[in-house]
């Protein structure tokens, strides 16, 4: 399982979270933190044991670091607690992992069933992640924009505002006294 943890610290520190393998009873768990939120991640070779132990497992770790979490202040609205089990989940699956999601006693939860490579482990921690695919935008030709927009006022008037004429001359230009 340190494997898997290794290939879910790279994905998380490439979107700017620290990382450290900590132990607890059952185990290992990863813990993450960046400036905004922070949690524990525990994984799970198949769902059934994700789906047994997941409150359990969640209890403990988060009992362990009780103090630390206290004094965390406004970050611990932002704490997660993430269970990832290398296991496609059928429907039901899916049903009972959105139970464990929508259970907000503690922390925020993420519970999925992903499979054990870079990409399944990145699609389970999108919650956490930056988005992954920024629109792409178009080049904007302002000068176009701004006359299509101001298509009811005087040609001069945008023409002059357009040379970056002064307010006053603008003003003039649309028929308006030297308002500001």
């Amino acid at each position: 399982m340190k494997a898997k943890l290794d290939l879910i610290s790279s994905v998380l520190e490439e979107a700017e979270y620290s990382c450290s393998i900590v132990e607890v009873e059952n185990g290992n768990c990863l813990a993450f933190e960046n400036r905004v939120s922070f949690g524990f991640i525990h994984c799970y070779s198949d769902l059934g044991g994700l789906l047994r132990s997941w409150r359990a497992e969640s209890e403990k770790t988060l009992s362990m670091f009780q103090f630390q979490i206290r004094s965390s202040g406004d970050k611990a609205w932002n704490a997660y607690s993430v269970f990832l089990a290398f296991e496609r989940p059928d429907e039901s699956a899916v049903a009972l992992l959105a139970r464990i999601e929508e259970d907000l006693s503690g922390t925020r939860k993420i519970a999925r069933g992903v499979n054990a490579d870079e990409d399944g482990i990145r699609q389970g921690l999108l919650p956490l992640l930056r988005i992954q695919n920024p629109p792409v935008l178009g080049v904007v030709d302002m000068v176009a924009e701004i006359r299509a927009r101001s298509a009811g006022l005087p040609t001069k008037a945008v023409d002059a505002f357009l040379l970056d004429a002064p307010n006053s001359e603008v003003l003039r230009l649309m028929g308006r006294s030297d308002e500001t």
